[in-house]
């Protein structure tokens, strides 16, 4: 039998667990009102797959239009299919991984906000009901295993800067392996690279002790760079051979004629200023494509109409038939039973970012007050992810393709959950002033979660 001790434990988190509970809950009712073959480029996804059905090694990298993406998920995925699969069986995998994926964000909060209770509720409420990350839980690709793989890295990359000696070298090489199939599976990986080179350069740069210390204390990461490579590295010289660049996109390959119409101009001439600093209020009204795109498309607003709605109109709420009267978006009607919903859901997050920011901001302040890297990449990870994602819009300006999609960057964005918790509970703490602040953020996060639930509850 389990310790008494163990078992107070845990029933002093039944709250944490009933969160858990909840966006397992959420994701399995996505199984009832959901399509499997719904999402995004999902008949892409699966004809890569198919792929790893009757052979073992990658396709060529022209061969279809997804094949310029890294193959890890996909073998996986083929393995699935070989055993007898078909698409509800790929969709099960990415639930599995996003439930996973819950888990180890629990866990995350107890290792890194310890006795910041409200902080970690806060935290794991948002991580249940956020839209982005729950269609993408349950529709196929490769982000799925991106973000669960991510994760993992982002606790263990604290981790092993906190540690010492012969603990820093071991958690410094499951780092690389993780790292290592990362790159396997999205491109998008490189960007926990910058984050956690920049935390190792900052502790050289605070650190008081002598050179030789500083170093020695630098090579565990090398460590990781070499097996991330050695994992990762094969895929990445292939990649330099057929297309002259390690992370080729599909506008490297199979859409390199669109490229072709910008590639004489200057990245940074592709896009107005507005695209980058200027906001929408179309997007609380429409918020669903193409407004916020066309006639002047605006960056911001459109990642976060992804985040907290469905902004390209994929299915989160389930499709139906077309009716007379019903807006059109890409091609779908958008659903009218939770139009208000999805508004206010863009209206609440449109606070919640609002509050990340600032919470942001606080948190590096006090991490350079106290000189304390360790935490730096789970600061530093997520507005890398965001500037991956702006620096490919701006370098791919073709908004007809869906170009901006926040699940690109959510992979990056797992401590944002923590920041948001972090940031209501230190205004709670404020007094009647910060109460009133952090009330408006739960508000926020309520309308977030009525969105989620609406969506969950429609019939197909």
């Amino acid at each position: 039998m389990p310790p008494v001790h163990a078992l107070r434990s845990w029933r002093w988190r039944r709250p944490e667990l009933a969160l858990l509970l909840l966006g397992v809950v959420l994701r399995l009712a996505a199984l009832i009102n959901l399509d499997p073959t719904w999402g995004y480029d999902s008949d892409g996804h699966y004809q890569y797959a198919q792929w790893f059905t009757s052979h073992w090694a990658p396709p060529p990298i022209t061969q279809f239009f997804q094949a310029f993406h890294p193959p890890l998920y996909y073998a996986i995925g083929g393995l699935i299919l070989r055993a007898g699969g078909q698409f509800p069986a790929l969709r099960a995998f990415s639930l599995c991984l996003g439930c996973a994926r819950l888990a180890l964000l629990w866990l995350g909060l107890e290792l890194y906000l310890p006795g910041r209770r409200m902080a970690r509720l806060v935290a794991m409420a948002l991580a249940a009901v956020l839209p982005v990350a729950l269609f993408m839980d349950v529709t196929i690709g490769g982000e799925g295993l991106q973000n669960f793989l991510s994760v993992i890295v982002l606790i263990l990359g604290p981790w092993a800067l906190r540690a010492r000696g012969r603990q820093r070298w071991r958690l410094a090489a499951w780092l690389g392996l993780v790292l290592g199939l990362c790159l396997l599976t999205k491109i998008s990986g490189t960007a926990l690279f910058v984050a956690l080179g920049l935390a190792v350069l900052a502790e050289q740069l605070v650190s008081q002790t002598s050179a030789g210390e500083r170093l020695g204390r630098a090579a565990p990461f090398a460590l990781s760079l070499g097996v991330a490579l050695a994992v990762s590295g094969p895929l990445l010289v292939r990649n330099i051979r057929l297309t002259g660049k390690p992370f080729p996109t599909s506008f490297d390959t199979v859409q390199a004629d669109q490229q072709a119409s910008v590639k004489d101009k200057p990245v940074l001439d592709r896009r107005s200023l507005g695209y980058v600093f200027l906001g929408s209020t179309e997007i609380y009204s429409r918020p669903f494509w193409p407004n916020a795109i066309a006639p002047n498309p605006r960056f911001f607003p459109v990642l976060v109409a992804g985040t907290f709605g469905d902004y390209l109109n994929y299915g989160y709420a389930p499709r139906r038939a077309e009716r007379p009267g019903d807006i059109i978006s890409n091609f779908s009607p958008a659903r009218r039973e939770a139009l208000i919903p999805w508004r206010l859901s863009v209206v609440g997050g449109t606070v919640i970012a609002l509050t990340l920011c600032c919470g942001w901001l606080a948190s590096l302040r006090a991490l350079w007050r106290r000189r304390e890297v360790e935490r730096l990449p789970l600061l530093l990870a997520p507005p890398l992810a965001i500037a991956g994602l702006l620096y490919f819009t701006i370098a791919h300006p073709f908004d007809s393709e869906g170009v901006i999609k926040a699940t690109y960057v959510q992979f990056g964005c797992a401590p944002l959950y923590g920041l948001f918790g972090l940031a209501v509970e230190s205004l709670w703490n404020r007094g009647r002033g910060g109460r009133v602040l952090a009330s408006v953020a739960l508000a926020a996060l309520a309308l977030v979660a009525i969105y989620t639930f609406v969506c969950r509850t429609l019939p197909r």
